[in-house]
């Protein structure tokens, strides 16, 4: 919420030239941050979910440094892939 909000002037939380009324305003601020809200925690269910099945898919290997380093290093090579991707 932005401060003039906070004080009742700002033209566009209060509906100002938005054709919305100030209570529309507010009920679609609560509703984008509701659904924002369940987005995170989706998210972070998704994120756990994932996880557990990763914990749960098999035995156990024992990791050296090598195995880090290529892991490592395939990340970083898909990161600068997707980096040259964007521009």
């Amino acid at each position: 919420m932005c401060e003039g909000a906070r004080l009742q002037s700002c033209r566009r939380c209060l509906g100002i030239g938005t054709g919305f009324s100030p209570g529309r305003m507010f009920l679609a601020t609560i509703m984008r941050k509701s659904v924002q809200r369940n987005q995170k925690l989706n998210s972070k269910e998704q994120l756990e979910q994932v996880l557990l099945n990763s914990l749960n898919s098999g035995d156990p290997i024992e990791i050296n440094p090598a195995m880090v380093d290529e892991i490592r290093n395939r990340l970083r090579s898909r990161a600068a892939l997707r980096k040259l991707l964007i521009q």
